[in-house]
């Protein structure tokens, strides 16, 4: 009788391990789906505050374009990139006292040989002379035939932060003074906080292309005259994401503004 009280205690201890285990495994695996739906939905609210989606009516800013440098490469079909509805494509050409953009020629030839119209960008290096960045870029664009005004890139990012905003005021415009004075007709780009920072005091005599993710019946009390509204947007032609811009303004307004400013 008493071998047979030990071994039913036995048992019963080992249903009790039973159901521990049981539970216990539940309960972590329960733990880890938990874990992997709310790292689903962090990432979710990550990537949409990562790439905010605007949406455009086309109906009223029926002119789009798209702007490329070396990132995109040089396989782009632009002839599928104008059937799309692109009408233009900007392409960075230099950047600081002496960097060129490799892809800018051949983008440039086959851009224009699908019929799109063309421009061309610098991104602009604080602490740089203004005067030798525009050296740099006219001779990145040297013998090009171009549709659209020459572009300053103008922001903080990857840029020098020590360099107060008043100096970058003054370097820039020493390089549209100069490139003014051989006859090239200038655009500032820029961002929101840009434009407070040095459109809005320095040159708002100026056409400007806004980067602003959003709404551009929002972007009223800001002068400019194109709007990047996307870093992650797709066109047939082109591998991967590129930036997707519109010209703020109708067909008409476009043709006009294109003749005034030819760049060369």
């Amino acid at each position: 009788m008493t071998r047979g009280k030990r071994r039913h205690k036995v048992t019963r201890r080992r249903g009790r391990r039973t159901r521990r285990g049981r539970l216990l495994k539940y309960m972590t695996g329960t733990g880890v789906v938990a874990l992997i739906l709310l790292a689903l939905a962090l990432h979710h609210l990550w990537a949409g505050h990562r790439h905010p989606t605007v949406e455009i009516d086309h109906s009223r800013y029926p002119v789009m374009g798209v702007d490329i440098s070396h990132n995109n490469g040089t396989d782009i079909d632009f002839a599928q990139v104008r059937k799309s509805g692109i009408a233009f494509v900007y392409i960075k050409a230099s950047e600081g006292k002496a960097s060129r953009d490799a892809t800018f020629g051949p983008n440039c030839r086959k851009a224009r040989q699908a019929g799109l119209k063309v421009g061309a960008y610098h991104f602009y290096r604080k602490g740089t002379s203004g005067r030798v960045q525009a050296q740099n870029f006219m001779q990145a664009v040297s013998g090009t035939k171009l549709d659209l005004p020459l572009v300053i890139d103008l922001e903080d990012w990857l840029n020098d932060h020590a360099v107060h905003d008043q100096a970058v005021a003054r370097g820039v415009r020493d390089m549209i003074d100069c490139l003014q004075s051989h006859g090239k007709r200038v655009m500032v780009y820029t961002n929101l906080e840009g434009y407070k920072k040095w459109v809005k005091p320095y040159f708002m005599a100026h056409d400007v292309w806004l980067c602003a993710f959003d709404d551009p019946e929002k972007l009223d009390g800001y002068h400019h005259v194109m709007q990047q509204y996307s870093h992650w947007g797709t066109v047939d032609g082109i591998d991967g994401e590129v930036d997707l811009n519109i010209f703020n303004g109708s067909r008409s307004e476009w043709q006009r503004w294109l003749d005034e400013n030819v760049s060369n």
